[in-house]
């Protein structure tokens, strides 16, 4: 089974790497415009920042198409730059607490100072009652990781070229997934197992140690996103995580 980027996605801000953290930047600690919405808050950044330039930022799961470069913004926000958009990602929250990613993105303009195309970027992808953490671009299709509560979490998909339609809103778990071949695929949890007998027909070499030392094991169906025609297909494998 695969897992996700090391450490995984789970609540981080989308531009955390997996760094030792050296440096520390200061976002603000302001409102937003219209005084009543999620106010930013302060975020450390890598320590391999050159003038303002973000080495080795891929947000994202396992797969994913790095950033081409990502710039930090003055006001602590960070972009991400990609071959047909540039993404403007700032935490949010309340009281300093951080609980998502404010989302903007803007159409690439190749004529564009990179600088001033994050800054211009206004078409918000997050809503103030939603906790996203920005999970990377695909071509036109960006992805987000929700966090929804008890639920768990959600993997949503928005089309940047038909107006950021949603073509994507399912649970997901967090190690099922992985972008190859053109696909994001993906899994979500349909059942426990407690015993070897329910483990049958599933994809899940160390089920046997994992039920030897007490964890239970969940059953993951894995489905599929594809990319180019933004279709999603349930697969008949059914892998498997601890689920502790």
């Amino acid at each position: 089974m695969s897992a996700s980027l090391p450490g995984g996605l789970a609540p981080r801000l989308a531009f955390f790497l997996a760094l030792s953290l050296a440096a520390c930047k200061q976002g603000p600690d302001a409102p937003a415009a219209d005084g009543d919405g999620p106010a930013t808050v302060p975020a450390e950044l890598p320590a391999s920042v050159d003038d303002g330039v973000i080495e080795g930022a891929a947000p994202g799961f396992i797969g994913a198409t790095p950033a081409e470069t990502a710039l930090i913004l003055e006001d602590g926000g960070v972009c991400y730059v990609y071959e047909r958009h540039a993404v403007r990602v700032d935490p949010i929250g309340a009281d300093g607490e951080p609980r998502g990613d404010l989302v903007r993105v803007a159409a690439r303009d190749e004529s564009a100072i990179l600088k001033d195309l994050c800054e211009g970027a206004s078409r918000a992808l997050t809503g103030e009652d939603e906790t996203d953490t920005f999970a990377g671009i695909e071509g036109d299709v960006l992805l987000l990781d929700r966090a929804s509560g008890d639920t768990g979490r959600r993997l949503i998909a928005r089309d940047l070229s038909a107006g950021d339609r949603i073509i994507l809103d399912s649970d997901f778990e967090e190690e099922s997934v992985r972008i190859e071949d053109g696909r994001v695929r993906f899994g979500s949890l349909v059942r426990e197992a407690r015993t070897a007998q329910d483990l049958d027909g599933v994809t899940c070499p160390q089920g046997a140690d994992f039920l030897a030392n007490g964890v239970v094991v969940g059953v993951v169906q894995v489905q599929a996103l594809d990319l180019d025609s933004r279709e999603v297909t349930e697969s008949d494998e059914r892998t498997c995580i601890p689920l502790g």
